[in-house]
Order: C-alpha cells, then sequence, then structure tokens
C-alpha cells in the first residue's frame, strides 16, 4: 500500500509550527541558565584566585601590591579591572592579658580594581585607619589597640601570622531576574556580589 506524499508534507509543517510556538518558551529558559553557568565559571575562577593569592602571601616574600597583580592577570575571562578588587589581610594572634585575640596588622587592596566592595573579613577605615595612596591601610594603632577579627579565633597560636586573601567581583549579569508576565511568575534574580576567601 502506497501513502499519499502530502501527508508527510503536512506532519512536518505541523512539527515546525509546534516548533516555532516552542522556541520562545525554550529561550527563555535558556538565558538564565546561561548566567548561571557564567556565574559558577566565574567562582571558581575567585576560588583558585584567592588560593593562589593566600599561598603566595604566606609563602613568598612578594610585597601584597605584586601579588595581587599577578592574581588579577591570571582572572581571565573576568575583568578585574572593571568589576573586581582583591584584598591581602595579615592576622597576628596576640596574647593580651592572658587571652589570645587575632588581631589585623596589615591590610592591602589593589590598586587596579574599580569595584569598591563594603563587605569582608575587615575593611580598613575603623579603629582610625584609612587607605593610602599605594592601596595599604595605614593609621594602625599600637598592638594592643589594634582592630580585633574573629576570623580563625581559637586557632592560632600566640604570635603566629595568617594571610587572609580576599577576592571580590561584581558579577555583569547578562539578564538578572525575567519576568514571564504569566500572573508573577518569574525568574528570581540572581545576586551579582561574588565573594572568596582563603586563610593560609
Amino acid at each position: 500500500m502506497q501513502r499519499d506524499p502530502r501527508h508527510f508534507i503536512r506532519r512536518r509543517g505541523g512539527a515546525a509550527v509546534e516548533f516555532l510556538f516552542c522556541l520562545p518558551l525554550l529561550l527563555v529558559l535558556l538565558l538564565p541558565i546561561a548566567d548561571i553557568a557564567r556565574m559558577i565559571q566565574a567562582n571558581m575562577i575567585l576560588t583558585s584566585l584567592s588560593r593562589e593569592g593566600a599561598n603566595l602571601a604566606s609563602r613568598t616574600s612578594m610585597p601584597a601590591g605584586e601579588i595581587m597583580d599577578v592574581l588579577a592577570s591570571t582572572a581571565q575571562p573576568l575583568d578585574m579591572r572593571a568589576h573586581g578588587m582583591i584584598r591581602v589581610t595579615r592576622i597576628l594572634a596576640s596574647r593580651q592579658n592572658g587571652v589570645v585575640r587575632n588581631v589585623v596588622i596589615a591590610q592591602h587592596r589593589w590598586n587596579g580594581g574599580s569595584y569598591l566592595p563594603a563587605n569582608g573579613v575587615w575593611t580598613c577605615g575603623s579603629a582610625g585607619t584609612y587607605w593610602d595612596a599605594d592601596g595599604s591601610c595605614a593609621g594602625f594603632p599600637a598592638l594592643p589597640g589594634a582592630p580585633e577579627t574573629h576570623l580563625m579565633s581559637g586557632q592560632l597560636d600566640d604570635g603566629d601570622v595568617a594571610h587572609l586573601v580576599e577576592v571580590f567581583y561584581r558579577f555583569p549579569l547578562l539578564f538578572g531576574s525575567l519576568d514571564l508576565g504569566l500572573g508573577g511568575v518569574a525568574f528570581p534574580e540572581l545576586n551579582p556580589d561574588l565573594y572568596a576567601s582563603t586563610i593560609f
């Protein structure tokens, strides 16, 4: 029995029309997935940067500014100059009045980045400190009055120095949140502020 060729043409045409109606919905679902995949990649890069930076800070005598320049130069495809910031903080465990306190004794920020995040483990500007033109935190008081951090509290012995590297990135989202216009159905908005830290 031979089939009519017009039957196959009608079936193919129907599939094309169905695909045409489904294509916008598929694109709407694909766009946020692209942002999520890019954010996962960026987060992995930031984690690697913070680990390598803490390793360099604790094991070499490189100045903090050089360490941050090296880290930023290896952050491709992230644009650290436009959206990133790096901080290197030195923390000293100091016994004062019989109690070991972890105090911040130095902090440096990367001068090559334009993003200035307010958060982090500790940010220069408290306890009379201020950023100087070189990207170093200046104005630290004498050791008994140095700013305290609770990072690694109870884990460092008196005299131990730990190096904390924090990497911040304001991720440029392609789409942000998408409102489907279906009675309040919307994809949740992704937080563009990415952060990674490592302490050695």
